[in-house]
């Protein structure tokens, strides 16, 4: 691969997180159903928030400097460490900025965690989801 990357290309680390809910469930005395509660001020959204953007903005650093260990023949302003915070979800975030034509990405390569089938089946596997649903792009997935 190294020997195949020019020195115009740029390889973007792309982290995605979920934004955290603005809204909590609760369930009051005498209900069957939780029912969405809004924060009482808008202060510990804030805080959760800034808080989810800067993991995201740290995975998207480590993967960086891992890419740039990695691939020597790198050098840093090659590496773009980007990441985003969407209520849509790490995968369809994925898949929007994959999508995007103006992005022109040549190949999607992501990590996987490596849950056997029960807990991929129980808590999603965002590598597997991004697999499904790209279309017209090489697609490696490393363990």
């Amino acid at each position: 691969m190294a020997g195949h990357i020019k020195e115009t290309d740029t390889l973007t680390c792309f982290a995605s997180k979920e934004a955290p809910p603005q809204y909590y469930p609760i369930i009051p005395a005498m209900a069957m159903e939780p029912v969405a509660v809004q924060w009482k001020d808008n202060t510990h959204y804030e805080k959760e928030l800034t808080n989810t953007k800067k993991e995201a903005m740290e995975v998207a650093e480590k993967a960086k400097k891992l890419v740039l260990e990695t691939v020597p023949t790198l050098k840093e302003e090659q590496v773009v460490a980007a990441f985003s915070v969407d209520v849509v979800g790490p995968a369809k975030a994925i898949c929007q900025k994959v999508d995007n034509p103006d992005n022109k990405i040549d190949i999607v390569v992501m990590g996987t965690r490596g849950l056997g089938l029960i807990r991929r089946m129980v808590l999603g596997s965002v590598s597997n989801e991004v697999l499904h649903s790209v279309e017209g792009k090489p697609f490696l997935v490393v363990h």
